[in-house]
């Protein structure tokens, strides 16, 4: 399996009768692998899901074809010139959502040893769009269009016409996103299973939606999460059932003075990006941040004693994709007369999706998160002794069903 990152002005990674390529990050593929080859003047893509049951033909008439299984067949918009002697074909768009599950190893394993793969890197919040045009002849440089896309895989016809695959690895815009809420939230299609869900028979679901638009005909492949199937009979283990949850905390800074105005201190709360498998009714933990007391020794009067009115400061964290709209953390100060210690309260909040607040997307209908941070009062004391101090920030978060 080769990792590619695309790249535009480069030439073919492939050329031949076949290329197998899909999206992965970190070197672990987060959909199945969709094979591309010919047949004399004919060209196929077919999902390695269900043994080839979404299978997209391309046929030299211009007909494309799109096969669910071996009875239904849907016809796509024939072939669309762009220009330069190509003409678009069909376009995949991979969307990768948090909280979806990946595929099961035994899935992209490849079964021939001389078989190759290409997985392409997907970061988080990016798409992967593969677009397959047809030339002409197979002396055509790159379409216009497709000048900003990495090259492939290209592959002359018996017809001596051209079959080329770009790809593109974009950032997910708003249109995307909401596509994928679409599939994963409403449209919500699930799979029924018999027995008791394993680790060894964890599903994968993936659903492929075709849609026909303005730039011509496009597949829409989503990996689905917990809410793609279900399962008759046991109950299933939950810790099987974890979603990926993105959590992003900003950082603050927070000034503290003595009761003259003299600024004897600073609390820097300094945010971190994390991400946390949560599940169903257990509460797991995360790193929040780190918070830092550095105290000004010139300034403060040893031997002196004040306590300072409770501060508060606004700070709002990304969680599951949205901005939370109040995160108040209560900061308390105190000086001793050796040691200033200060105090921050912990914060929580009960997030559900709404129609009036952007939608969190590890949450299904019924279903709410329960964040706090940090879990409890968090305590810092500086002194002339060790003047700048630094403590983590550990929050917790608990999936739960609305009652």
């Amino acid at each position: 399996m080769r990792i590619l990152e695309l790249k535009a002005n480069r030439p073919p990674i492939y050329v031949g009768k076949v290329v197998r390529i899909g999206p992965g990050t970190e070197g672990t593929a987060t959909a199945c692998f969709w094979r591309f080859w010919t047949e004399k003047s004919e060209i196929y893509a077919a999902s390695r899901i269900g043994g080839h049951q979404s299978k997209i033909s391309v046929h030299s008439s211009g007909e494309i074809h799109m096969a669910h299984g071996p009875r239904n067949k849907l016809t796509f918009f024939p072939l669309m010139p762009i220009g330069d002697g190509w003409s678009h074909a069909v376009e995949l768009r991979f969307l990768l959502g948090h909280g979806a599950f990946i595929p099961l190893p035994a899935m992209t394993r490849l079964k021939k040893k001389n078989d190759r793969a290409l997985l392409a890197h997907v970061p988080q919040g990016h798409i992967l769009i593969l677009e397959l045009l047809i030339g002409e002849s197979t002396e055509l440089p790159v379409p216009i269009s497709a000048a900003d896309a990495g090259q492939i895989w290209r592959c002359r016809l018996k017809d001596d016409r051209c079959a080329l695959l770009v790809g593109r690895v974009l950032p997910m815009l708003e249109h995307d996103a909401k596509q994928l809420r679409l599939i994963r939230t409403e449209v919500n299609p699930t799979l029924v299973f018999q027995g008791k869900l394993t680790e060894k028979n964890r599903p994968y679901v993936e659903c492929h939606v075709p849609y026909w638009g303005p730039g011509g005909n496009v597949v829409f492949v989503v990996p689905m999460g917990k809410e793609g199937f279900r399962f008759e009979g046991d109950d299933p283990e939950p810790e099987l059932l974890s979603r990926r949850l993105q959590l992003s905390y900003p950082d603050a800074t927070i000034p503290i003075s003595a009761p003259d105005g003299a600024v004897v201190g600073t609390l820097s709360i300094e945010g971190n990006a994390c991400e946390a498998m949560v599940v169903k009714n257990k509460t797991v933990h995360a790193l929040f941040g780190t918070a830092t007391l550095s105290i000004d020794i010139e300034k403060l009067n040893f031997g002196e004693k004040f306590v300072r009115p409770t501060i508060t400061v606004n700070s709002l964290p990304t969680i599951g994709g949205s901005r939370v709209r109040s995160w108040h953390y209560s900061v308390d100060a105190r000086f001793d007369g050796q040691s200033l210690v200060v105090a921050i309260g912990g914060v929580s909040a009960g997030l559900r999706n709404r129609a009036d607040f952007p939608v969190i997307d590890v949450l299904n209908d019924g279903e709410d998160l329960l964040v706090c941070a940090p879990e409890k009062t968090v305590y810092i004391s500086a002194d002339r002794t060790a003047p700048v101090v630094t403590v983590p920030l550990e929050g917790s978060i608990r999936l739960r069903d609305i009652h």
